[in-house]
């Protein structure tokens, strides 16, 4: 919104790009967080499996450990579809904003 303050005549891929651009930033640092808290979350587990004296092959098939494991993979895959979704609905929304009941420009 703020580039279409500063430059009101972009058109909607403009604006769509330029959110896709600040969105890959956001992902990265995002990704790593999630990632990261989950790991640190998951190592209490990891922990319990190498106390168990696990194997490789055992701890790849623990159902504890691939559901971590396929929890951590979809929210990084939740977090890289968001960006792409975002930037079209404010694109869409800034330049079909005389359509809304409400106005952008009302500060409150």
């Amino acid at each position: 919104y703020e580039l279409h303050e500063t430059n009101p005549s972009l058109s909607s891929r403009a604006l769509f790009e330029s959110g896709m651009r600040v969105g890959r930033e956001i992902l990265a640092t995002s990704a790593n967080t999630i990632y990261l808290a989950f790991i640190g979350g998951s190592m209490t587990l990891v922990f319990w499996f190498f106390n168990l004296h696990y194997h490789f092959g055992h701890l790849i098939n623990a159902k504890l450990f691939v559901q971590e494991l396929i929890t951590i993979v979809l929210g990084g895959i939740a977090i890289a579809i968001c960006i792409p979704i975002t930037a079209a609905i404010t694109a869409w929304l800034i330049h079909n904003h005389h359509r809304l009941p409400i106005s952008f420009n009302s500060r409150t």
